[in-house]
């Protein structure tokens, strides 16, 4: 048994050995669609992001905020992701007042300036 990975990429270069070695690995944080889809041996803890969709639209109708912006991550995931809360938001007749991808590595920087840069356009 082997436990982990956390991340997509690291889900599609851990296949290969597991359909070789014929071993199980739980994968705790990456849901099947972003990490190359079901496949014997891969046992995913998170849910479909198509799952996680239904939730922000819930969590959406619920709240109502005024605006929303999106802050994912450049790759696969951030991809996902950005199409799934796209689709909700179009759902509700709302649409991103920014959307904002980044590398991995530099949330430092990033999300301060994220923030700033959304500061004005979701006051008032």
């Amino acid at each position: 048994l082997f436990i982990g990975p956390t991340w997509s990429f690291q889900a599609e270069a851990l296949s290969p050995l597991v359909e070789r070695l014929g071993i199980t690995a739980i994968l705790p944080a990456c849901s099947s669609e972003i990490s190359g889809g079901r496949r014997d041996g891969f046992f995913f803890l998170t849910p479909p992001s198509s799952r996680k969709r239904e939730a922000a639209l819930r969590w959406l109708k619920t709240e109502k905020p005024k605006a929303v912006a999106l802050l994912v991550p450049h790759g696969v995931w951030g991809e996902v992701h950005l199409r799934m809360y796209k689709e909700a938001l179009s759902e509700l007749g709302m649409d991103p007042v920014t959307i904002t991808q980044y590398n991995y590595g530099d949330e430092g920087t990033v999300f301060p300036y994220f923030l700033s840069k959304i500061r004005g356009r979701v006051s008032g």
